[in-house]
Parts: structure tokens; C-alpha cells; sequence
């Protein structure tokens, strides 16, 4: 039978900060949007996903942060620097390779992510956006990604404000995690980084992605 349904009408683009080695819940939301707006005018938030991720390990979720330069409380995001200082990139490789290393994508992952770390970029900004670039060409996703250029409290209608929605102590409805086979788990976490969902399921995420989000209700 052919029912008559309303079309979902999703926003024209997606208008978010950078994260490192983002969440599942962001890459839907990239997905579901032909066009990916980084807002890096913001004033940078501490203990957010902008400088660390989680990922899965035999004791539960392990946090990895980047460290960074403290300057001023009110630094721009786009201003804030990396801060190397100690050897947080080696340790970093070594908690994915061992949460990570039996898994069937882990190797052309690790390819492209290590490469982008060990070059050590100056700003928080360029370790995010490399990531989230590298991450779209493993996909074959193809997503323009552009930068904001003044920060703006009220976008556009037709922008999905996403800024500061994800956030390790917040849930967002009407956003499901996808099942999968996982090492140490049954469940995914919402904190969980997208690393997780590619280093077991490489292109096939893409399926995963499709779900429903909080744009699709």
C-alpha cells in the first residue's frame, strides 16, 4: 500500500564546533546534512569534547585529552594551542592501539589519524578539522565542511544550531546509538567516539549512520 507521508524537511547545514575524534552522534548529524559549519568564534569551553574523546577499553571508557595552552578564560577557540609539553600523542596512540588493535579497520584508521597527530599542528582547530576530514574520505562521505567567519547568537532558520548540545554530561533525545559488534561492550555510549563505530565496522558505518537523529523529529 502507498501512503501519502510529509516530506522531512532537514536543515540546509549543520552548525557545530570542532571535537576531537568526534562522538557517534556527531557524525550522524553530519550525515544528515549536506553542509557542516565548524563554529570556531566561540569562546572555548573547558572539560567539553573540543580537546578530548572516549574510548572503549576492557575497563570501560577511557578518557583521552589534548592538552592545551591556558591563556586567557575568554580565548577564542580558534586561538587556543596545543600544548606539547608532555608526551600526551604517544600516549594517545598506545591507549587506541591497545583498545584498538584487534579490530578489523584499526590499521588503515591508525594511518590516517597518527599521521595528523605526529605532525603536531600548532591550534586546536587543525588537529579537530584534519580528523573530522580524514574520517569523511575513509567514508567516501562527501560533506563540505567550511569555518564560520563572525560568531552569530542567532543563525539562521534553516541552520541546525548544534553548538555546545553535545557534551559529555548532557543527553540528547531523539538520537539513538547504533548496535554493533564491540570488543568489550554490547552497548554503545553516547560519549563514545566515532573511532569505535570505524575500527569495527570501516565503510559499512555508513549504514549505521543513517538512523534517525534529532534532525529527523
Amino acid at each position: 500500500m502507498i501512503t501519502n507521508r510529509t516530506p522531512i524537511s532537514l536543515p540546509s547545514a549543520l552548525l557545530i564546533e570542532p571535537h576531537y575524534l568526534p562522538t557517534i552522534t556527531y557524525l550522524q548529524h553530519v550525515y544528515h546534512t549536506p553542509r557542516t559549519t565548524l563554529e570556531i568564534h566561540h569562546q572555548y569551553q573547558k572539560q567539553t569534547y573540543q580537546n578530548r574523546c572516549y574510548i572503549l577499553t576492557s575497563q570501560g571508557l577511557q578518557k583521552l585529552i589534548i592538552p592545551i595552552q591556558h591563556n586567557s578564560i575568554h580565548t577564542t577557540y580558534k586561538n587556543v594551542k596545543v600544548d606539547y609539553s608532555t608526551p600526551w600523542i604517544a600516549q594517545h596512540i598506545k591507549a587506541i592501539a591497545t583498545a584498538y588493535s584487534q579490530t578489523p579497520y584499526y590499521t588503515t584508521l591508525a594511518d590516517l589519524i597518527h599521521p595528523i597527530l605526529l605532525k603536531k599542528p600548532t591550534y586546536l582547530l587543525e588537529v579537530n578539522k584534519a580528523i573530522l576530514t580524514a574520517i569523511l574520505k575513509f567514508l567516501q562521505l562527501k560533506k563540505e565542511i567550511t569555518t564560520t567567519n563572525t560568531y552569530e547568537p542567532i543563525p539562521p532558520s534553516n541552520i541546525c544550531d548544534f553548538r555546545h548540545k553535545l557534551h559529555p554530561k548532557k543527553t540528547i533525545p531523539f538520537t539513538p546509538i547504533p548496535t554493533y559488534p564491540q570488543r568489550f561492550s554490547a552497548t554503545a555510549s553516547p560519549q563514545l567516539s566515532i573511532l569505535d563505530l570505524l575500527c569495527s565496522q570501516g565503510p559499512d558505518t555508513l549504514t549505521l549512520l543513517e538512523k534517525p537523529t534529532s534532525l529527523n523529529n
